[in-house]
């Protein structure tokens, strides 16, 4: 649970920040050891006393760099629990991105980078899972094995350790090249590449030569009489597997086009134990019924991007929302 920001707290921050973005630049100038406690006061425009209040000495000072590190995150930490929209691959994403322009952005932060680089023995960029950026990390990742988008088996501290290497290979190729590409863009394709090199592989093919992926709805019904058709895992893979591939307005039927239907999706969100993947599949329906622009009764055959309806109206087939009740 990210812990909330007070005024006071926001307060503290700022001063501890200057007192480091000072320590910084001397230190950066005349080097770590050339550097005393009285320097960084003066220049921080503080007193000695004030300096001790927040660090016990000058090695503790730059030990604790980690703490502003953590801090730029916590904002992007609070934003992500409190989105519900977007899946956890896209949050994943966003949070590459994002934090690569953190890095390069904040001056502070990038100076605490090479700062950390100078002096590996403070510990700065080592990682641990209190630090506020590798917890976010592996929340982010945890909810993608939730909703299906890479592997279940796949263990946490393993995909954070890969995506930090990406983060610093990232950061180091842009300092080689003197920031002449854009930085957020790359890391974020990186890691898309990544991810589908670690996506779940559940959704069996929509053909035979194993091209594309589908719905499969008609399996509700060995579902609900219990025929065993199919294993129970079959069911928790195949429909979790569906969450990354849907869109705004729901799940398309399958990978040859974006509409869908309405009924069949519903049948889709029956075969689902998990609720959370149940309320995934079923919230877009609502979402279009809201906000489509088509002016007809409830259509079971409409676009999953654009929300407007394909054809047929008011069909009796729309019983088959019912199914969730099954």
């Amino acid at each position: 649970m990210a812990e909330r920001i007070t005024a006071r707290k926001k307060q503290a921050m700022e001063m501890r920040r200057r007192i480091q973005e000072t320590a910084l630049d001397l230190f950066d100038r005349e080097g770590f050891e050339n550097v005393s406690v009285e320097e960084i006061a003066q220049a921080a425009g503080c007193s000695v006393g004030n300096i001790y209040h927040y660090f016990k000495s000058k090695d503790e000072l730059a030990i604790q760099l980690t703490q502003h590190v953590d801090e730029a995150y916590q904002v992007l930490e609070q934003a992500y629990l409190a989105d519900t929209d977007r899946s956890g691959r896209e949050k994943l994403l966003d949070f590459v991105g994002r934090s690569l322009e953190i890095s390069v952005g904040d001056e502070v932060l990038y100076k605490a980078f090479i700062h950390g680089l100078r002096y590996p023995e403070q510990g700065v960029l080592k990682g641990s899972e209190k630090r506020v950026y590798y917890r976010l990390l592996g929340e982010l990742v945890d909810l993608c094995r939730r909703e299906g988008s890479i592997r279940q088996e796949l263990i946490t501290a393993e995909v954070v350790e890969e995506l930090v290497t990406l983060h610093r290979g990232m950061l180091f190729e842009w300092r080689i090249y003197e920031g002449g590409f854009p930085l957020a863009q790359r890391g974020r394709r990186m890691a898309e590449h990544l991810l589908e090199k670690i996506g779940d592989k559940g959704n069996t093919p929509l053909t035979l030569d194993g091209q594309g992926w589908s719905m499969k709805y008609n399996l509700l019904w060995d579902k609900v009489l219990g025929l065993g058709l199919m294993p129970e895992s079959f069911y928790a893979a195949e429909t979790a597997s569906y969450l990354p591939r849907i869109n705004t307005y729901g799940l398309p039927l399958d990978s040859r086009a974006d509409y869908t239907k309405s009924d069949w999706i519903c049948w889709t969100a029956r075969m689902a134990d998990d609720a959370a993947v149940r309320t995934a599949l079923i919230a877009p329906i609502a979402k279009e019924l809201r906000e489509t622009t088509s002016r007809v009764p409830f259509s079971d055959w409409y676009d999953t991007k654009t929300g407007r309806y394909v054809a047929f109206i008011a069909r009796s087939v729309q019983g088959g929302i019912f199914a969730l009740m099954l």
